[in-house]
């Protein structure tokens, strides 16, 4: 799914609609709406994902029991999108309460726990706190590299996590240099129109921007908007914020 996540929806529910004489909760089909509903969180309807995945959840828990993976995985996904509505307090606890089940179940290395701890990290960033998101982020970053290596998407997605938060700090230098290693990593791993190398295009556009150097962001932001409206869509948040940040870059 990842990077694909238009066609992934619609794979999905055409797929749903194939097994529509399935129970509503079985195995297979609550699977089917897991993808459904997490390809509608990468897309933007979150409103949509988090009534999904909560009833997904609740189907998981009966079927599968609370401290089954799948469900732990449909909990951590389900706090993700909370964090995306807005409700970071809500996501935390619930994102903390699923690291504990992971570090007991798993242990501290499993990628599934260190995915965790990178989304609390990213929701303490969220609520104001880019200082103490980046010390840990630093330590997940270092877990992830040893478990999964250094070109892993996941630890890529760390590494790119790190820069952000210093950029946040206002360390824009810093942050360049670790947002160009991490674009040209993710363009040669997964291609430069990829999603998650569009967020590493935009992240340092925007760092070229707090270092005052507006015509440059504005150009990469330009470059980069068509390829965001073919892979998001058009109306996709992060599609509408390029075309926000644009218009902010225009000469006076």
């Amino acid at each position: 799914m990842d990077g694909f996540y238009p066609a992934a929806f619609d794979l999905a529910d055409a797929a749903l609609g194939r097994v529509a004489s399935l129970d509503h909760n079985s195995g297979s089909v609550l699977a089917l709406r897991f993808q459904r509903a997490n390809a509608a969180r990468y897309l933007g309807h979150l409103a949509a994902a988090e009534t999904e995945l909560g009833d997904v959840l609740t189907g998981r828990q009966r079927i599968l029991g609370t401290d089954h993976r799948d469900t732990l995985t449909t909990q951590h996904y389900l706090a993700a999108t909370l964090a995306g509505r807005g409700r970071l307090a809500d996501a935390e606890a619930m994102l903390r309460q699923v690291l504990a089940k992971k570090l007991e179940i798993l242990g501290p290395g499993h990628p599934d726990t260190l995915s965790t701890r990178h989304w609390i990290v990213a929701v303490l960033a969220c609520q104001g706190m880019p200082k103490e998101a980046e010390a840990e982020s630093r330590l997940v970053l270092q877990a992830r590299q040893q478990v999964l290596g250094a070109e892993h998407p996941s630890t890529l997605a760390t590494r790119h996590d790190v820069a952000r938060y210093l950029a946040e700090q206002d360390k824009v230098f810093e942050a360049e240099a670790i947002f160009r290693q991490v674009l040209t990593s993710r363009s040669r791993a997964l291609s430069l129109d990829h999603s998650r190398t569009l967020e590493t295009r935009y992240e340092l556009a925007m760092a070229l921007a707090r270092q005052g150097r507006a015509d440059d962001a504005r150009a990469m932001l330009d470059q980069m908007l068509e390829a965001q409206a073919k892979v998001l869509g058009p109306t996709h948040p992060d599609t509408l914020q390029t075309e926000a940040s644009i218009q902010r870059l225009q000469p006076q």
